[in-house]
């Protein structure tokens, strides 16, 4: 999909309406190599659930037109839409990483290996993707609920192979970033945590007290969870 077209979907489901765009892209990059401080948090906190990020940097991004996320960013910026997570509106776009969102909303202990790998069956991807599926579906049990019965999370796995397989993949993510984009839009930092800021590059994950504990000692500007159980100054 290109980028006229993610706007233009924006824009007829949003409307000048309250809404957040979570997108599954880095947005702002400013290091030109290595890690963005909030992708260091991030790993620091799910890495031992096999859930760390990869390295973010205009380099590495800049060769796979990966810096796309910057633009997208400027045009809905324009349409009104905050690109800053830390400020509380009614409209905002936010980055978000689905595979440590679900460590954090389906209490994982590793991540679901539904991602293509060199040395990974088609068979153990089948049986992953029927697990996320699954997990999908009882967010209709969560609060906030959400409802998914279309057809991604109904349709079996088990004989899809290439862009065919790779389209559900992208669709079962899209819906676990729609739905860290509904739960930051109710209850923004007091279920999610948002690593990083505006200048240096951000992630919003959904949070729990007992990961957020993990990091041990971290600063408000480093992360910002409301629901921390104990000072943050």
């Amino acid at each position: 999909m290109s980028d006229q077209e993610i706007l233009d979907y924006v824009r007829s489901a949003a409307g000048r309406g309250a809404a957040v765009v979570a997108i599954d892209c880095p947005l702002a990059v400013p290091n030109p190599s290595g890690l963005r401080d909030c992708d260091r948090l991030v790993n620091e906190c799910f890495r031992k659930f096999q859930a760390g990020v990869y390295p973010a940097n205009r380099h590495n991004l800049g060769r796979y037109e990966g810096l796309r996320g910057e633009d997208l960013t400027r045009a809905l910026a324009a349409d009104g839409f905050s690109v800053d997570p830390r400020t509380w509106a009614e409209r905002k776009v936010i980055e978000v990483y689905p595979h440590a969102a679900m460590v954090a909303l389906f209490r994982l202990r590793r991540t679901l290996k539904y991602k293509p790998r060199e040395d990974r069956a088609y068979e153990i991807r089948w049986r992953e993707m029927r697990k996320l599926q699954g997990h999908i579906r009882s967010l209709a049990r969560a609060r906030p609920a959400l409802v998914a019965d279309g057809l991604d999370v109904h349709t079996r796995p088990e004989g899809l192979r290439g862009a065919a397989l790779k389209g559900l993949e992208d669709r079962l993510d899209a819906i676990v970033c729609a739905y860290i984009g509904l739960l930051f839009g109710l209850d923004g930092p007091r279920r999610c945590a948002v690593f990083g800021d505006r200048e240096r590059g951000h992630i919003v994950i959904p949070m729990t007290r007992p990961l957020f504990a993990s990091l041990g000692s971290v600063s408000r500007r480093d992360v910002l969870f409301w629901d921390a159980p104990r000072a943050n100054p």
